[in-house]
């Protein structure tokens, strides 16, 4: 600790948060669709649902959506 150098000019920390597993349970049919589509796309089934949710809930409520 005795090797650090002390700064005077401001700086900004920057909070980030962490990424938290969300489960959702669908019928078998909307699950197999959803990957059928991710796999089109070239994408995974997270990443479409992930992009789905996201494009939701800015439209719904962008009142919400993190800063």
């Amino acid at each position: 600790m005795d090797d650090l150098e002390e700064v005077d000019e401001p700086f900004t920390v920057i909070q980030t948060r962490f990424k938290t597993p969300l489960n959702v349970t669908l019928p078998l049919s909307y699950a197999d669709a959803i990957e059928s589509y991710a796999a089109r796309q070239g994408l995974t089934y997270q990443a479409v649902v992930r992009a789905w949710l996201i494009e939701k809930l800015q439209q719904e409520a962008p009142d919400l959506m993190p800063q």
